[in-house]
């Protein structure tokens, strides 16, 4: 009975692997298209224009290439930090007891 519920668990484990990784692939294409359809027009309104030479147009490039982006992956380090725990405590509990410890042979 046990290993037909430790069996269970693993298929489990796989199918959330599988969706993680969806939803990573999706994100990732998301991301691509965002940055163009965002960052091309926020240049423009910031009066950028290919070939500008004009100090404005120079930092308005500058703080749309350098610092949206990382102002951005700020706030996912402020949002994965606020929800580690949550993020912590569903994973621990579709891994299976031996994957959950440091050498994977004993239990704790």
């Amino acid at each position: 009975m046990a290993r037909a519920r430790d069996d269970a668990q693993q298929r489990g484990g796989d199918s959330h692997a599988g969706a993680c990784f969806g939803w990573w692939n999706f994100v990732t294409k998301a991301n691509l298209a965002l940055a163009a359809g965002l960052a091309l027009p926020l240049l423009a309104a910031l009066g950028y224009a290919p070939g500008a030479t004009a100090p404005e147009a120079l930092a308005a490039l500058s703080v749309v290439y350098a610092v949206v982006p990382v102002g951005l992956k700020l706030l996912a380090v402020a949002l994965l930090w606020r929800w580690r725990h949550v993020l912590e405590t569903a994973s621990a509990t579709q891994l299976p007891a031996a994957a959950r410890t440091p050498c994977g042979a004993c239990e704790t």
